[in-house]
């Protein structure tokens, strides 16, 4: 009877082993794996994952610095995900991913499918030929005459409306969220560059649905990716955040459909009028016609409008409210930005803008470096590749890379990496380095997926900050900020500040002595210029 006992307990754990080994946590063999993640049988990092999720950043910034900078790549796993590496701050590595091997590197089912909801398949979650002629399509939105033309004057109204905001917070003394401030500024600017109307939410300071909507649905399935095949089950029973998720993308939708609807009446109305309009939703129809292609479908459009407002407002709201975190952290540099914008036009030509604020300019830089908008990144291995270090990257492998943790890397910034220092973005004569090379500082992104709005957000987050330094000082009452752990970064909670009239204008401070730069910084051959597309 024992016997029997023994051989059917046998039998049913290794038809239990069977059925479960799919989802078993998976690792890729020939890397190292970080004792910190107490990688376990079946969960792999799974519990250490969840335990620490609301620091996933700095987790990962914890095992890299475990490993030492001398570790190139490292591998772990998750129940019901496929195994991982990440990329541990080396340059010639996420070249080789992002450029040089391209094609072997896409976004991937396991990526698009939990997206898919939110994403669709728009320029942020498609591959191949659907991917390029969107990316083709937005490119005529990004150029140079754009910026001077279309995008600058909109920066610049919209901009007074935060500064008539601001000055009524300046005269009451009261504390308020200027990040919340922000996020009404880019999504209005961007909703009127994209689709030809304001949205109006910066000027009447009212709820937004559609934001608050977005913002849900960006948090909560940003948290599908490390909690395995649950959602999958939340979903099909629409409870718990997948119901929370549904309710948000159908207030997007209906957002996203006036939109539509109201482009499409008025180029039946006008076709000729509207044929050159240089929104972003009539570039698609036309570019459909022009091109002999079936008509752009709602579902199509609404993916653009989704994929194309979380690139032009949440990256740039982010940048200005971890830029004004640091403000408030450094009254001296306060000060010394003020010096360098108190006399100068924001509304002169954008090219002049940043060229003529080497300071401001770098002061971004560093924000970016420290604080970048899209933190990590992640891509599928389709086929196999061997890296430049001599790895093996079997086909199926999830490659994860982090502009947080190349930020923060002393081999590339020096031992002073995790410091908020202006002085590395100058030579030690006082000009402006040359910008780093895209695989050093991939704050956005690099190699033929590079942000094809950097210019855009750049001057944008530029022409902001000016205009607000020359007016207003910043006062920040959080003492524990941190970020929330979603598709993008933004600070949790807010950002909680008191503004105040600036009555005279300080003496002029000194220029510091620039510490010198890491070398390969400052001497990098491969510079991106500012108006890069």
């Amino acid at each position: 009877m024992s016997l029997l006992f023994f051989l059917l307990y046998t039998l049913v754990l290794a038809c239990v082993g069977l059925m479960l080994s799919p989802i078993a946590a998976k690792r890729v063999p020939g890397f190292k794996v970080g004792s910190r993640l107490r990688d376990l049988p079946f969960v792999g990092s799974l519990l250490y994952v969840a335990r620490h999720f609301h620091r996933y950043h700095d987790m990962v910034l914890d095992v890299s610095k475990e490993f030492g900078e001398e570790v190139p790549c490292w591998s772990s796993g998750m129940m019901a995900n496929p195994p991982y590496i990440y990329i541990n701050s080396d340059p010639a590595i996420l070249e080789h991913v992002l450029r040089t091997q391209f094609w072997k590197y896409e976004k991937g089912d396991f990526f698009k499918q939990k997206m898919q909801v939110f994403l669709g398949n728009g320029i942020f979650n498609s591959d191949g030929s659907q991917w390029q002629k969107q990316r083709k399509v937005a490119s005529h939105m990004f150029t140079a005459r754009s910026l001077r033309d279309d995008m600058s004057a909109i920066f610049h109204k919209n901009g007074c409306t935060v500064l008539d905001r601001l000055a009524h917070h300046a005269s009451n003394g009261s504390v308020f969220d200027i990040q919340d401030l922000y996020f009404r500024f880019t999504l209005d600017s961007f909703v009127e560059i994209a689709f030809g109307e304001s949205s109006g939410c910066l000027s009447d300071g009212a709820p937004m649905p559609f934001a608050d909507a977005f913002d849900t649905v960006q948090r909560l399935v940003a948290e599908r990716f490390f909690f395995g095949p649950v959602w999958l089950i939340k979903h099909a029973l629409q409870i718990g955040s997948e119901r929370e998720i549904s309710r948000g993308v159908k207030v997007m939708k209906d957002y996203g459909h006036q939109v539509i609807q109201r482009i499409r009446r008025e180029r039946r109305e006008d076709p000729e009028g509207h044929r050159d309009k240089p929104d972003l939703l009539s570039r698609f129809i036309s570019y459909a016609e022009e091109h002999g292609e079936e008509e752009v479908t709602e579902n199509e459009l609404m993916d653009v409008v989704l994929n194309f407002i979380i690139a032009g407002r949440d990256t740039t709201a982010c940048l200005l409210s971890w830029a004004t975190y640091e403000l408030a952290q450094h009254p001296d540099l306060q000060e010394r930005l003020y010096e360098e914008v108190k006399g100068f036009s924001t509304e002169r030509e954008s090219s002049q803008l940043v060229r003529q604020l080497p300071l401001l300019h770098a002061f971004l830089m560093e924000t970016l470096r420290l604080h970048p908008s899209v933190p990590q990144d992640t891509k599928m291995c389709v086929e196999d590749d061997v890296w430049p270090t001599g790895h093996v990257v079997p086909k199926g492998t999830m490659v994860i890379y982090s502009p947080y943790l190349f930020g923060r890397s002393e081999r590339l910034w020096g031992p002073n990496a995790g410091k908020f220092d202006i002085s590395r973005w100058f030579n030690p004569d006082g000009t402006p380095i040359k910008e780093p090379s895209q695989y050093v500082f991939p704050a956005f992104n690099a190699g033929f997926r590079l942000c094809l709005g950097k210019a855009v957000a750049i001057m944008e987050s530029t022409m902001m900050l000016a205009m607000a330094i020359q007016k207003y000082k910043f006062t920040c009452l959080d003492r524990d900020v941190t970020y929330v752990m979603t598709v993008t970064m933004p600070i949790k909670n807010g950002l909680r500040v008191r503004v105040e009239h600036r009555q005279t204008s300080p003496s002029p401070s000194p220029s510091p002595s620039p510490s010198p730069s890491p070398a390969h910084v400052q001497q990098s051959q491969s510079a991106i210029p500012i108006n890069a597309m």
